[in-house]
């Protein structure tokens, strides 16, 4: 888990700030807010999020990198060059559709499993995908909902940011065969936004 660097507590005690490592959270992000919040390893990123963490320092992460089939590879060629400040990758290329669309790749129970399976045992997960909206949320998503309940699976999410692909959480309904990761995820989705 996170390694806490050291505490600051403003007079009364009313608030209190942990310095994490910042090789394994963002600073004042979201996600890391969310990560101290929930115990649940799983972040999300975007592509240039992540490329340039990896490009700046080592990190004990675990990648999931979901690639778009119209970005030209060189576009990842971090991910090659960098080896070593990461542990381990797994690559998967489908587009952020719900729909199917021509010349692009749809999401897959295949793909969607194969992550799953993967990401099993592991922690320090960091979920990446070109924008880190819709596809890194549904599957960060995921993999926090094997780990806790989907209501507390629910923290990753930053309503301003984290718009979650509908197919991908329903290809994991399947996967997981459990209604509630997609319920949870609509009763969220209609207090934040309203109606679906």
């Amino acid at each position: 888990m996170l390694r806490a660097l050291g505490e600051h507590t403003l007079r009364g005690g009313q608030f209190r700030m942990r310095q994490y490592d910042p090789r394994l959270v963002v600073p004042g992000g979201p996600i890391g807010a969310y990560i101290m919040r929930n115990k649940i390893d799983v972040t999300i990123w975007s592509l240039e999020e992540i490329t340039r963490k990896i490009s700046e320092w080592p990190t004990e992460f675990n990648i999931v990198s979901i690639r778009s089939s119209d970005v030209p590879p060189k576009l990842y060629g971090a991910f090659e060059k960098h080896r070593r400040n990461y542990k381990n990758i797994i690559v998967e290329c489908f587009d952020d559709l719900t729909l199917p669309r021509a010349g692009l790749i749809m999401p897959s129970h295949e793909h969607i499993q194969r992550i799953l399976m993967w990401t099993k045992g592991k922690d320090k997960i960091a979920v990446h995908c070109t924008a880190g909206i819709s596809r890194s949320a549904a599957v960060a998503y995921l993999i926090a909902c094997q780990q806790t309940s989907p209501k507390k699976a629910l923290g990753l999410f930053e309503p301003a940011i984290h718009c979650p692909n509908r197919l991908i959480l329903e290809l994991g309904v399947e996967i997981l065969k459990d209604e509630s990761v997609l319920s949870e995820y609509t009763e969220w989705f209609e207090r934040t936004y309203g109606q679906y």
